[in-house]
């Protein structure tokens, strides 16, 4: 069962999430638009469902991004859900051209110092795939246990690049943006994204459609005192230990402006 945060605004499944049909999943043209307006934007994210947990009371849309991930292990993990009261109403395999509009430019690129470093990481990266996913809350839970339906948009990718393809494709920004554990260092990550002028800051910065109004930040230790990036200050909720089966921290914080 999810817990609600304060400050945070409850939110009730969309209408376009509630309306869909398995069929209209598997086989009607996806609504990229309405995945991306509003949504929680998770580069960087392994297998890290837990996200979905914290936040699903309050947005029910998840784009997850990750090019260090297969495909295969990715849809083994989504099994968990149904033992977390959730089954999978409809999925399908995505090409490209579904997701990521003709001729889109990239605005922010990596510096040469992140090219090296992808370069070196090249062994890393699997094969490209998107999979869209809904999923239902099972007969016997209510709403107390969780929304009725939400949507997980996994894509196995640069989470800079998606981001720019994405939402300044098409017109848009996510309500949340999870900077957890990105794995620069030794997590085969090219660029480190929790710092201000990375490739991906630079992106977030650059789309001139909007910016997350949240940021959730931390990892797998603790003492994240501070947000990584300018711009956020108001802590609104703190989770420590973040998974069971280790230690660490994240925290929510709401952007200044808001």
């Amino acid at each position: 069962m999810s817990e609600k945060i304060k400050g945070l605004a409850v939110q009730n499944t969309p209408a376009w999430l509630l309306n869909l049909t398995k069929q209209e999943i598997e086989a009607s043209e996806i609504p990229i638009k309405q995945i991306l307006d509003g949504s929680v934007y998770y580069p960087c994210c392994g297998l890290d469902g837990g996200v979905i947990l914290d936040l699903e009371q309050h947005y029910q849309s998840f784009v997850y991004v990750d090019y260090g991930v297969k495909r295969e292990s990715m849809l083994e993990d989504l099994a968990r859900f149904e033992k977390g009261g959730y089954s999978l109403l409809g999925q399908r395999n995505l090409k490209e051209e579904e997701i990521a509009k003709k001729g889109f430019n990239y605005y922010a690129l990596p510096t040469k110092e992140e090219l090296k470093r992808m370069e070196y990481y090249k062994s890393h990266m699997k094969t490209p795939f998107a999979v869209w996913s809904v999923f239902e809350r099972q007969p016997d839970k209510d709403d107390s246990h969780g929304p009725k339906r939400f949507s997980l948009l996994y894509i196995g990718a640069d989470g800079a690049a998606a981001y720019q393809a994405l939402y300044n494709g098409y017109k848009t920004s996510p309500a949340v943006i999870c900077i957890i554990q990105p794995g620069h260092g030794f997590g085969s990550n090219y660029s480190d994204f929790t710092e201000q002028g990375s490739v991906l800051h630079r992106a977030l910065m650059g789309n001139t459609f909007g910016y997350p109004k949240y940021l959730l930040y931390g990892g797998w230790v603790e003492d994240y005192d501070n947000p990584c990036w300018p711009g956020f200050s108001k802590e609104l909720w703190k989770k420590r230990p973040y998974r069971a089966d280790h230690t660490g921290e994240v925290r929510l914080w709401k952007r200044n402006a808001d």
